[in-house]
């Protein structure tokens, strides 16, 4: 299993993340004629649902992602065909870890025979004996695990926890990719609604999957009191819970939801409630793990504290700025905004207007393609790019570039703002 999750890893570490990104979002398609009843989406939800309640301790299946995925998303089919061949290198990645996990070993094996015998003799015991006990299973279980004298062989649960890591790394991956198809789509001029929620939908459910299936490896990694893996699944368990905050706001903004006071009042609440959730969470693992874990405060520090603190840092800022009134929410009206537009005479061609990943607007000059990094004067989140290249969650402010072309701002000429 070493071997295999070695290759598997080399892999992964060599996939070029901006290329796939690129190829993704150059494939984005407005489907006009895409509809979706309420019926049909209670469907999509309840298999969601099926999925990630479903206690086998085994990680979503590739079929989630690949196949079955109209199934489960929602999206339209050609959406899926496209989504499908595009993130082909990572479908590949997560099917050769899922068939490592698959994987049992000689140990393995011989545990698992000496185990299911000796269940089957004590429940078979049980069952004859004069004072079968009220559950005879359960009993059962709890004998054999007694009498089997040890644990699940460690190297082949040691080796399944990084397995499962890898598969919550690959689905971040394909939930930064969702997210930018759902920005894009949501950032159009035209837009079907329709497909924008499933888009919304299907990129929430993969971040719920990362959640569901940190919780797998955390008890795989407690099943042989392998503290630091359970240090560090703890953070996977975190961070999933952080991407999914992050889309949460991501998905209302783009539904107007964050511009109306008392939606981004109960907005900003959850997400303060969530953090303040998970910091409770992480002072419970830390101090858990510092007493009775046997790991030195060096090593939480490292492995857990630090990515944490960045994690919350991230998420403090996000509070921050739903707490501060964005440069351009319902308190600006149409008529406001209109001459906020208007004033900016040397923009001849839309293109120029954007927003920072927390949904502040920023304009750039000249021919509206990024060309060096900055960071927004709201909140202090990068902004900008390189090569005509926005860096990761900046969007163009699709509401200030159709009110550009109402002004007779032509249509952009250069390929990075075609869009507009």
């Amino acid at each position: 299993m070493a071997k295999q999750l070695r290759s598997v890893h080399s892999v992964w570490a060599a996939l070029d993340h901006l290329s796939l990104e690129k190829t993704v979002t150059s494939q984005v398609t407005h489907r006009p004629q895409f509809t979706k009843g309420p019926k049909a989406l209670d469907k999509h939800a309840e298999f969601r649902n099926i999925l990630l309640s479903n206690t086998v301790q085994s990680v979503v299946p590739l079929d989630v992602f690949n196949r079955s995925l109209p199934k489960y998303s929602g999206l339209p089919k050609a959406d899926s065909d496209q989504w499908r061949k595009d993130v082909e290198p990572l479908l590949q990645i997560y099917e050769q870890v899922t068939k490592v996990l698959e994987t049992r070993t000689a140990h393995t094996s011989a545990y698992e025979a000496s185990f299911s015998m000796l269940y089957e003799t004590e429940l078979r015991s049980a069952l004859m004996g004069p004072n079968p006990p009220q559950y005879p299973e359960r009993y059962a279980l709890r004998i054999s695990k007694l009498k089997v004298g040890m644990t699940p062989p460690r190297a082949d649960t040691r080796f399944a926890v990084e397995g499962i890591w890898l598969t919550i790394d690959v689905r971040f991956a394909l939930g930064t990719l969702a997210e930018r198809v759902f920005s894009h789509l949501a950032s159009q001029s035209e837009r079907n609604q329709a497909q924008i929620d499933a888009w919304g939908h299907f990129t929430a459910f993969i971040y719920n999957t990362c959640s569901r299936d940190a919780g797998i490896a955390f008890k795989l990694a407690s099943s042989t009191q392998a503290h630091r893996q359970q240090l560090l699944t703890s953070m996977r368990i975190i961070k999933s819970a952080w991407r999914a905050t992050q889309f949460l706001v991501i998905s209302r903004q783009s539904q107007g939801m964050a511009s109306d006071i008392e939606e981004r009042e109960i907005l900003t609440r959850e997400v303060e409630d969530r953090l303040s959730l998970q910091r409770k969470n992480a002072e419970a693992i830390r101090d858990t793990y510092i007493r009775q874990g046997g790991l030195s405060r060096e090593v939480v520090e490292r492995d857990f504290d630090v990515p944490v603190r960045e994690c919350f840092k991230y998420w403090e800022d996000l509070v921050t700025t739903l707490k501060r009134p964005a440069v351009f929410y319902s308190a600006v009206s149409e008529k406001e905004l209109q001459e906020v537009v208007g004033s900016f005479k040397e923009f001849s061609h839309r293109g120029h207007w954007y927003t920072c990943p927390n949904g502040h607007i920023f304009t750039i000059g000249e021919c509206g393609g990024a060309m060096q990094i900055s960071r927004c004067h709201e909140c202090g989140s990068t902004i900008g790019g390189s090569n005509h290249q926005t860096v990761d969650g900046v969007q163009q402010a699709a509401n200030l570039e159709r009110i550009a072309a109402t002004q007779g701002a032509a249509a952009s000429p250069w390929r990075w703002n075609n869009n507009v």
